[in-house]
């Protein structure tokens, strides 16, 4: 375990830590040893630190949710519309390559009549 600088925790009020303090102090606070402290004011201020820490990383953490399901239904919401943009040129494939197959089929049967009716065949 870490051997924790209690007059540095001391120095400051649980109520006046900057994000980087925070993220700094929860780092040492979380591998400190406090077995070896027997002293309870000392102990409470680290506790009030840890609060303020703990309310600190639970405001990140729905920060970070939100972003993400924001992420997701943006993601989800560009799928459907390439889903879509995807369908609509497979039906329009279909329809050409159906007209296609039309076409090819009138082209046999005018052959057929141009064969049938043409004096030189």
């Amino acid at each position: 375990m870490t051997v924790l600088s209690w007059e540095n925790v001391l120095e400051f009020s649980a109520n006046n830590l900057t994000e980087d303090l925070k993220d700094e102090l929860g780092s040492e606070l979380v591998k400190c040893d406090i077995e070896s402290q027997s002293d309870v004011s000392k102990l409470q201020h680290m506790l009030k630190i840890s609060q303020q820490i703990l309310l600190y990383k639970n405001e990140q953490v729905e920060a970070l949710t939100t972003e993400i399901d924001n992420l997701a239904a943006h993601q989800g919401e560009y799928e459907v519309q390439n889903r879509q943009s995807l369908q609509e040129e497979i039906d329009q494939l279909r329809a050409q390559l159906s007209q296609a197959a039309r076409f090819k089929d009138l082209s046999k049967d005018d052959s057929k009549h141009i064969c049938k009716f043409s004096p030189n065949l």
